[in-house]
Order: structure tokens, then sequence, then C-alpha cells
């Protein structure tokens, strides 16, 4: 599978823009805890080659950026880029890995951020967008979101809530959207992650 640094060698065409994909893999830390790095990188390596394939099917070319990061490039006709979209996403939702001597598979979910095509960007631009598209397609539990201006235009708010970690009375640094409310925040005083109620 290609690597990040054959994703930058690829060349910014302004009149080829084309369809960025990233992929989040929610889960993944779970499985190498629970199972160990062989594992691990066994469903990495399933991932890549489930990646690789639905790229495939719609001329697209599928990047192992790095650790559980990846991306997919579609440089076709961006009429069918709604039709690449949902079946991309619906298609790769779950990987799962048999473990040899358990029960259990080792699975991860799998969350898509499309950027559309942006003849004013360049690939790495591009690739920010889709990140973010896929973060929020996995705080919202979507299998894809297409990116808009409006996730690009996050602002960081303070929010007062009792840590359930120190105790303290602090303040929770969380990032606002304007596409959904936000589900948790980050404790000033001790760093502990925590969920938040909007409007309280």
């Amino acid at each position: 599978m290609l690597n990040k640094a054959a994703f930058a060698e690829i060349p910014d065409v302004p009149e080829e823009a084309p369809l960025v994909v990233f992929v989040d893999l929610a889960g993944f830390k779970a499985v190498n805890d629970g199972f160990g790095h062989a594992v691990g990188d066994a469903v990495l390596r399933e991932v890549g080659t489930r990646l690789s394939a639905a790229a495939d099917q719609f001329a697209g070319v599928a990047y192992h950026l790095s650790g559980d990061e990846f991306a997919m490039v579609f440089s076709q006709d961006e009429q069918r880029d709604p039709d690449l979209m949902a079946a991309v996403a619906s298609d790769l939702g779950r990987v799962e890995v048999p473990v040899e001597g358990r029960p259990a598979s080792a699975s991860v979910e799998l969350f898509f951020g499309f950027a559309p095509r942006d003849l004013e960007q360049t690939l790495a631009e591009l690739l920010k967008r889709a990140e973010r598209a896929a973060d929020e397609a996995k705080d919202l539990r979507q299998p894809w979101v297409e990116w808009t201006p409006e996730l690009g235009s996050d602002e960081i708010v303070n929010w007062r809530r009792k840590c359930a970690g120190c105790g303290a009375s602090t303040s929770l640094q969380v990032r606002k959207r304007k596409v959904a409310e936000p589900q948790s925040g980050l404790c000033a005083n001790c760093g502990s992650v925590l969920p938040i109620t909007v409007g309280t």
C-alpha cells in the first residue's frame, strides 16, 4: 500500500482537483491494548487491503499516512462523487480480524471525511478539510461527513463545570461547532476529558 511519502508526491494540478477522503479509525487503541500490537498490525493491514479494493472500484488510490490514519484520492468525474461517498462509507463501516485462540475478533469502526473538489486548494489543504470532516463523522457516529465551510469555523469556548477527575470547579475548554453541539471538554485544571451537558 502506498504511504505518506507517496501521497506527498501527488502533484497539485489546478485543473484536475481531486476528491480527497480521510479515514478515521475508532477503537484501534482498544485493539492494541486488548490484543497486542501484532493483532493491531493485522487490523491495519486488513483496513489497508479493503480501502485499496474500494478505491480501485472508483479509479482511486488509497494511502496509509501513519499509524491508524488513511487517505483516499479520486480523480474521476465529480458528478459521481455523491454515489462514490455513499458506496465507500457504507461498505466499510467496520473491519474485523479473527484473533487466534480467542472467541472474539478484533474490530475497528471506520469513519470517512470527504473534501469536495476545489480548484483553489492544494492537496494538503484538501486533506486537512477531509480530516476535519472525518472528526465530525466520528463525533456524530455517522458513516461519513462532507466538509463544508461551517466545519472550518470552529471556536474554543469555556464552560464552567465541576470536574469529576479532580473535583475542582473549573472551566472546560470546548470546541464549539456550528454543525454539532459539543459532547465533551477538557478540564483546564487537571486535563481530564469530561462529558458536558449543553446549556447547563
